[in-house]
């Protein structure tokens, strides 16, 4: 069976720097993998000012059925199935 992604690339939002350093390695050698902040600029909250301390506070204090957090969820959950791809 073969997968849609090879890793899986996860961490604290507050290490989003850091992890997105891997994220660019990864790109950089062409490796394939998921990671939930790769999209972040298109979730719908936040700004470009704000620290990620700050963007981590204003997400943590969402509703959790608010649409922000229904689609980031969503958007996550399909990135972790295991698919399977056609040869």
């Amino acid at each position: 069976m073969e997968y849609k992604y090879e890793f899986f690339i996860a961490g604290r939002a507050r290490n989003k720097d850091n992890i997105l350093k891997i994220c660019d390695l990864f790109d950089k050698y062409k490796i394939s993998y998921y990671c939930f902040l790769k999209g972040e600029k298109d979730f719908g909250y936040g700004n470009n000012s704000q620290s990620a301390e700050e963007r981590q506070e204003e997400f943590e204090s969402l509703n959790l059925k608010s649409d922000v957090v229904l689609n980031i969820f969503n958007n996550d959950m399909n990135g972790e199935k295991i698919q399977k791809i056609s040869c």
